[in-house]
């Protein structure tokens, strides 16, 4: 229930035009193509194989916990992004580069 009268008419708008006189437009400056590596420094986000110490993944053992998941696989892959590290395994690795992906293209 609303307070105010129900609008019959449709919404009219009137374009007003500014006045301009005296006052300099700069010109758009031209945009400059980015890189892929750019593009990619830009997000921050680093990928390599792990191979160090045997160490669960970490959204596994995140999933055990929340119990939605049954066992920890281990970390096959290094996910860093700025001072993050994130250690997956191959399936949430997958299920991650798609998540990174999503804007870029």
């Amino acid at each position: 229930m609303s307070l105010l009268p129900k609008k019959t008419t449709p919404q009219e708008w009137v374009d007003v035009p500014l006045p301009l006189e005296g006052i300099e437009v700069p010109e758009p400056k031209p945009k400059r193509e980015v890189s892929k590596k750019e593009t990619a420094d830009a997000a921050g986000v680093r990928w390599t194989a792990y191979k160090g110490r045997r160490t669960g993944c970490d959204t596994c053992i995140l999933e055990v916990r929340m119990g939605d998941g049954n066992s920890v696989g281990d970390a096959k892959h290094l996910r860093t992004h700025g001072a993050n590290k994130q250690y997956l395994c191959g399936r949430h690795a997958a299920d991650q580069r798609d998540k990174d992906n999503l804007g870029r293209e």
